[in-house]
């Protein structure tokens, strides 16, 4: 699990161009990380990786410009869908489970 932690310290400290240590403090200070809570927006649906809105913006604002078009091959429910619809950018999502689909769907309002 270290090896892991590692790897994407590293990964968000070349995203965001500041030091690992950095990524961390901000993040316990300004990002509620838990994702024990359930998504209110895809009620019934559970996710074994709800990424919260939050991170989600944040990564977006960081490393994309309105009207960019977002790449999420793991569309789970949708968070970066709805980000990237909040933030003026297209976005395209895949997903295979057809439960996180209709929840995607739901969330995204595009029944």
């Amino acid at each position: 699990m270290e090896d892991y932690l590692t790897l994407v310290d590293a990964c968000n400290a070349i995203l965001l161009q500041i030091k690992p240590e950095e990524v961390k403090n901000w993040v316990t200070d300004h990002i509620d990380t838990s994702v024990s809570r359930p998504d209110s927006n895809c009620p019934g649906i559970n996710h074994p990786a709800l990424m919260t809105e939050q991170v989600v913006d944040l990564i977006l604002r960081q490393t994309s410009e309105e009207n960019s078009v977002i790449l999420d091959p793991f569309g789970g429910l949708g968070t970066t869908g709805k980000i990237s619809l909040e933030l003026n950018r297209r976005c395209i999502l895949f997903e295979l489970n057809e439960e996180y689909v209709k929840g995607i769907i739901q969330r995204l309002n595009l029944e």
